[in-house]
């Protein structure tokens, strides 16, 4: 079967419509243009207002040390570091929140059971024997994690109510501000890569990026 010749025509609607468009049309014309570019401008400076920018920052922790980060005048970015022997992570928990006991990224987040993208793990990142590196036979989460959180402990406790009435979710849900971010892991040190040991991370590098509503930005 031919190709089909394409009806659109080569140049963008409003250039040749302009090519075409007589010398007493340009200067209105360019007046709508000007109106345009106006109320853009002025959309990205209330969307900056009011939903804020985004904070990225670098962090290197190594096994058993915490880490620290304030991203805003109430809010902390946290990792906490957690073993085998307790709650099966060699690794770190994510948190964001007033204090490492008030995490606004668990429930916002989700999920209430399974694997959370705030656990990382080093069994995350190992193959199904614990002989080499997770080469996609071990269905874990990986080296970029998505999250999301609140930033007030009224939004908090809203999400907790509703996850015990998950029938009004839905409506409840449209009247809290989630605010997004993201860890990527750029580097990882493995240890105890070796059939019957539980895997560790000696050390982790990673790049954070928050969505942080402007008052209060540090």
């Amino acid at each position: 079967m031919g190709r089909r010749a394409s009806t659109c025509p080569k140049t963008p609607f409003f250039a040749h419509n302009r090519e075409r468009a007589p010398a007493r049309a340009r200067p209105r014309y360019n007046s709508v243009v000007n109106r345009l570019l106006t109320v853009s401008v002025a959309l990205t400076l209330l969307a900056t207002l009011c939903f804020g920018e985004q904070l990225r920052f670098r962090g290197t922790v190594k096994r058993g040390q915490s880490f620290l980060r304030g991203i805003s005048n109430a809010l902390t970015f946290g990792l906490d570091p957690t073993d085998w022997k307790t709650v099966r992570c060699d690794g770190w928990h994510v948190w964001i929140g007033l204090s490492r006991d008030e995490n606004f990224a668990d429930l916002a987040t989700g999920p209430l059971h399974g694997f959370s993208t705030l656990d990382i793990c080093a069994a995350d990142f190992r193959n199904s024997n614990n002989s080499g590196p997770n080469i996609g036979d071990v269905n874990r989460p990986g080296k970029v994690r998505q999250l999301r959180f609140v930033t007030t402990r009224s939004e908090d406790e809203q999400l907790a109510k509703l996850a015990e009435n998950p029938a009004s979710a839905k409506e409840g849900l449209a009247r809290i501000r989630f605010n997004n971010g993201s860890l990527t892991i750029t580097r990882l040190s493995h240890g105890h890569l070796q059939p019957g040991t539980p895997p560790t991370i000696e050390e982790m590098d990673f790049i954070v990026t928050l969505d942080i509503p402007k008052e209060g930005r540090r």
